[in-house]
């Protein structure tokens, strides 16, 4: 699956990618309360919901 986005949308999800990491390597569930806490580019991400699928399948 190809997705159309610009380099601010890779750099945003390779940030979300890395809190996913990071919140589980602490012992913590990621979640979207958690990440949505933690890391405020989740928001960005929760508005694209294709984009939401693509970076859940990864």
């Amino acid at each position: 699956m190809l997705i159309n986005w610009s380099d601010e949308d890779e750099e945003l999800f390779w940030l979300f990618v890395v809190e996913v990491f990071w919140l589980i390597k602490k012992g913590k569930v990621a979640n979207e309360e958690t990440i949505g806490k933690e890391n405020r580019y989740f928001f960005f991400i929760l508005k694209n919901k294709n984009f939401l699928k693509f970076a859940l399948k990864v």
